[in-house]
Order: C-alpha cells, then structure tokens, then sequence
C-alpha cells in the first residue's frame, strides 16, 4: 500500500490536468467579471446603433449626386 502511494505521489502526468483545469476556471471567472462589468455598456451602445438605424428609414441613404464635368 505504501509503495502504491510513494508511486501516486512522484506521478506527475495529474499535475498538468489540473494545471489546465485551473487556467479553465480562471478564464471562465475572467469571461464572466468582463460580461457583468462591460455587458450593460455594450448593451447600451448596440441598443443607440440600431436607433440610430431605424430612425434613419429607407430614403436616409442618398445616391451621390453625378455632376458634369466642368469644360477645361
């Protein structure tokens, strides 16, 4: 039983799944904080792009005006 433990203990391939498991948890935290700091912003800032585009109607977009050129 000792040596089954001794041999657990020097093991290291569990080390590097848990070190990734670790960088997983923390990006998630990082993902959230972001979402919950920044969400309401860019709520709002997506919310006053597609007012601004409703607002503009179908005629706010113009053709360019074609002038002739001048004699020169």
């Amino acid at each position: 039983m000792t040596r089954l433990i001794q041999r657990l203990w020097r093991e290291e391939d569990g080390a590097t799944a848990l070190e990734y498991a670790i960088l997983v948890v923390l990006i998630a935290i990082v993902m959230s904080v972001g979402a919950a700091v920044f969400g309401g912003a860019l709520s709002n800032l997506f919310s006053q792009a597609g007012t601004s585009v409703s607002n503009s109607g179908p005629g706010a977009i113009a053709s360019p005006a074609v002038t002739a050129p001048s004699g020169g």
